[in-house]
Parts: C-alpha cells; sequence; structure tokens
C-alpha cells in the first residue's frame, strides 16, 4: 500500500506524535500497512465476493445466450465480421476470469494494486537532486512537527516567573529536544535552531519560543490540513478496493448487448485512482524538495498544497491519464484483432 508519504514518516500530521520515537512510528505505520493489506486478501476471500461473482455469472450466462444467437444469425447468413471476433475475445476472457469462484480475477486485481503500489514507490524512494521525494517530505513534516513542539515547550517555560525552575524546565526541554534531532529528519534550516537551542537553551529559548506568527492557530490548522490530505489518501485506497470488488459485474455486464462496454469504465476507473494517488504523493514530494532548499514556501502554505491544491489537480490528471492509458491499451488489442486471420468466404 502506499498512502501518503508522511503515514511512512509516521506523524500523522499531528504535532502529538513528536514525542514518539522514530521507530515507534514506523512500526505503527507497518501495522496499519499491513492491516490494509489484509483488508484486501480477506475481502477478496469473503462471501461477498464470491455472491458478486455468482451474480456476475448469471449476467454472463445471458450475454453469451445473445453472443451465441449472434452467431447463429451471422452463420446462416454466411458472414462473419470483425466485431464478432472481438465479441468471442470478450466472451472468452469473461469466462476464463469469472472460472472457478472468480479466483483469476481476483489475482488480476491484486496483481494490479501490487503494480500501482511498485510504481509509485519506484517515483518516491527514485533520488531526486540527492534526496528522494520521500526523505524529503519526511524531512519537512519532521521538522515541522518538532519545531512547533519545542516552540511550545520552551514558550512554557520561558513563562515560569522562578528563575531556577525557569532553567530546569529548560534543560529539561534541552534533553527532549537532542532526542528529537536524533529521531526525526529534519531539515538543515531547523536542525540549525535545534542544535543552537541545545547549545544555548537560556541565550536562545526567546526566538524559539516566538517562531511563527499566532504560533498555536498555526499548529492546529497545520495539523488540520495534514490530517485531511492522510484521509484523502486513505479513502483513494478505499476506493480502489470498491473497485476492484466489484469488477466480477463489470466484466459480466460489458457480455451484455448494447454499444456501452462497463468493461472500458472499470479499467478507466481503476487505472485513474491509482493514477490520482501517484500524482498526489510526487506533486506533495516535488514541493517537499523546494521546501528543504527555499523558505519561501512557509508551513501553512505546504498543508494548503497537501491538503485542497494538490488533490483536485491530481484528480484532473488522473481522470484525463485513466482515459489515455484505457485508449492505448484498446487500440493495441484492437490492432491485434484486425490482423488475425479471417475466414474466407
Amino acid at each position: 500500500m502506499n498512502i501518503l508519504i508522511l503515514a511512512e514518516g509516521g506523524y500523522g500530521g499531528s504535532s502529538a506524535f513528536a514525542g514518539a520515537t522514530l521507530k515507534g512510528a514506523k512500526d505503527g505505520y507497518a501495522n496499519f500497512q499491513k492491516s490494509v493489506d489484509n483488508l484486501w486478501t480477506q475481502t477478496f476471500n469473503s462471501e461477498v465476493y464470491r455472491s458478486l461473482v455468482s451474480i456476475a455469472l448469471f449476467f454472463a450466462v445471458i450475454g453469451i445466450l445473445f453472443f451465441t444467437l449472434k452467431l447463429i444469425r451471422e452463420w446462416l447468413k454466411d458472414e462473419f465480421s470483425y466485431d464478432s471476433m472481438q465479441s468471442f475475445v470478450i466472451t472468452l476472457l469473461a469466462c476464463t476470469l469469472l472460472a472457478n469462484n472468480g479466483n483469476l480475477l481476483k489475482n488480476v486485481v491484486l496483481d494490479l494494486r501490487t503494480f500501482n503500489n511498485l510504481m509509485s514507490n519506484y517515483f518516491l524512494e527514485n533520488v531526486y537532486a540527492e534526496q528522494s521525494l520521500k526523505a524529503a517530505y519526511q524531512s519537512v513534516v519532521g521538522s515541522q512537527v518538532a519545531r512547533d513542539q519545542l516552540a511550545v515547550e520552551i514558550r512554557r517555560c520561558t513563562s515560569i516567573v522562578d528563575a531556577a525552575k525557569r532553567v530546569d524546565c529548560l534543560n529539561s526541554t534541552k534533553t527532549y529536544a537532542e532526542k528529537l534531532s536524533k529521531e526525526i529528519p529534519l531539515t538543515a534550516k531547523v536542525k540549525a535552531q535545534i542544535q543552537a537551542f541545545i547549545d544555548n537553551p537560556a541565550g536562545t529559548a526567546f526566538n524559539f519560543a516566538t517562531l511563527g506568527p499566532a504560533l498555536f492557530n498555526q499548529i492546529a490548522i497545520t495539523a488540520g490540513l495534514t490530517s485531511v490530505a492522510t484521509g484523502i489518501q486513505v479513502l483513494a485506497e478505499v476506493c480502489l478496493l470498491l473497485t476492484g470488488l466489484v469488477s466480477p459485474l463489470f466484466i459480466s455486464f460489458t457480455l451484455l448487448p448494447g454499444n456501452f462496454k462497463p468493461l472500458g469504465g472499470w479499467i478507466i476507473s481503476f487505472l485513474s485512482i491509482g493514477l490520482f494517488r501517484l500524482y498526489h504523493n510526487t506533486m506533495v514530494g516535488f514541493v517537499a524538495v523546494l521546501m528543504t532548499r527555499s523558505e519561501w514556501i512557509g508551513d501553512l502554505t505546504f498543508a494548503s498544497i497537501m491538503a485542497v491544491l494538490s488533490p483536485i489537480i491530481a484528480g484532473g490528471l488522473a481522470a484525463g491519464g485513466g482515459i489515455i492509458l484505457f485508449n492505448a491499451f484498446a487500440g493495441v488489442i484492437t490492432l491485434v484483432i484486425s490482423k488475425a486471420p479471417m475466414p474466407i468466404k
């Protein structure tokens, strides 16, 4: 599975995770990923899927009857068209996929999902300008979480009136900062800010505590937008699962007479959802790379791109890309069928 990069970073878009170790966060994501993989496996081995296959077989039988009548009619007229050959290939393919409780179709859908995840991971883990998109994203999100949490803690310490207690609080926060700097990937800018505080807690506390305007509001808004972005990716995974689950119905409906072929719509939907996740993750990753190299993009801007702008743009690109890919595949299949030898009457 390839939920938004931040999920694997382990921060989940909430500053509440900053105190957790990086290992614990990654273990949490690994368990979540395993749960999603098990959900796919259990869904396609459930009675729901077998029931859908049974319903699909009923419509497939009706479609085969219509196709048989069409063949008989063309045979009586002593003609056999390319459309009939195409219908024969589709009918044979549908029967093969739906046979044995749809086991072959199940494996095809699961393999398509695996391929989509591998393709997404290739883009995200590929090194771009000496840094992968995933690493850039994790460092940006980790920097936001670590900096905001330290700012809150330091502000609490500086508000203490008693000097001795204030120093003790800052020293305790220093230990916390050292732990975060070791366990969470950070951008160079934030890492330097944290290191400056570690070297001189009392001297840099005031500057660190006043990072960013309306600190608490910014933390809440950023965390909320990041959670929305994570939710979008989770819903995309669920949509992909539901699209795969109803695949038997779309295959059987394709055998029914008519010009509209639902199988094409199903393929476009499956491809579009996969492309949406790819586009969304890749765009967010490139913006994260820019953030690691420039101070012009702020936290709220990044969160807005991740939760609002990127999903909208990715949705538009994915819709068009899914149609283009389907037309390309359909063109190849049509070409192969048209080159097949036909009986000469």
